[in-house]
């Protein structure tokens, strides 16, 4: 349909490129034509019946037997009408419009959201001329009577609606994208509200030379050291992971009263620590997108 169609760039993409056609191949890997049949020639078949789709030359490819709006040379002339009855036939939709000129031609729009794909009251009426399409157009909304009721009918331009199928698949797309961020900063929210407080011991006064080994073996005597954030350049400190908060403390303490002359140690606390943990989050988590 022009409402899935426009909203699928894969398929969209794939409708161009094979001149109005996409492999049968292609479809019949789909799930959804996987739960019906993994039969090419049964969907062949199917096809052959159809009133909406066509098969190429050589009978491996599918296509529409109408052309999307934006490659529709007809489309001044044919008018998007909603407000008829859900499942009015094209009878409906004729007697509807042909206060503005006789249709060439009438499609009956489904919505494909439900299982059943039922008719929806919508429908995409082509005049004879771009004068009595306009006319509808600039008619609307107008009344029509059906048995009594009053049915308000909504008419414009394929174009126009087209368009705001276009716009509708825009702001998915964004939305999409805003779920994906929120979720991704809830994540990451929780994960930066439960970092281990209090365990990151920053030691400077490293000598030019001295190894994560070594800055580990020297750690290693006040408690289990999990792993060192080595110096970076001509920097002098690193920063040290122990176990828990309590070996932290015990070597902070230790490492003042024994090496106060070369090395000064600091726990993180506070915005520093949070920092530090945020830093290694996002660390992390490029290289596991790389």
């Amino acid at each position: 349909s022009e409402e899935s169609l426009c909203m699928d760039e894969f398929l969209r993409g794939k409708v161009d490129a094979g001149d109005g056609f996409v492999e049968l191949s292609l479809i019949a890997g789909f799930a959804k034509m996987k739960a019906f049949t993994e039969d090419v020639q049964v969907i062949v078949n199917a096809i052959k019946d159809s009133d909406l789709v066509h098969l190429n030359q050589d009978k491996t490819g599918v296509g529409r037997r109408f052309p999307l709006p934006d490659k529709d040379p007809d489309a001044s002339r044919v008018v998007f009408i909603s407000g008829l009855n859900p499942g009015a036939d094209q009878a409906a939709a004729r007697d509807a419009t042909k206060q503005f000129g006789e249709a060439s031609s009438i499609r009956m729009l489904r919505n494909y959201a439900a299982d059943d794909r039922p008719l929806n009251g919508t429908a995409l009426v082509t005049f004879s001329t771009d004068e009595e399409a306009s006319s509808a157009i600039d008619a609307a909304p107008f009344n029509h009577q059906v048995d009594g009721e009053t049915l308000t009918i909504a008419a414009t331009g394929l174009t126009a609606w087209y368009q705001t199928l276009l716009k509708k698949r825009q702001g998915m797309k964004r939305k999409r994208a805003d779920d994906q961020t929120n979720t991704s900063n809830k994540k990451q929210n929780a994960v930066m509200e439960d970092y281990p407080r209090g365990c990151i011991v920053a030691v400077d006064g490293w000598t030019t030379g001295t190894t994560v080994q070594d800055i580990k073996d020297a750690c290693s005597a006040y408690g289990k050291v999990l792993w060192v954030e080595e110096p970076k350049g001509d920097d002098t400190k690193a920063l040290v992971r122990f176990e828990d908060k309590d070996k932290a403390d015990a070597a902070t303490t230790g490492i003042k009263d024994k090496q106060s002359a070369t090395l000064q140690a600091t726990v993180l606390e506070g915005e520093e620590e949070k920092q530090f943990w945020q830093r290694r989050h996002d660390s992390m988590r490029e290289r596991k997108k790389g």
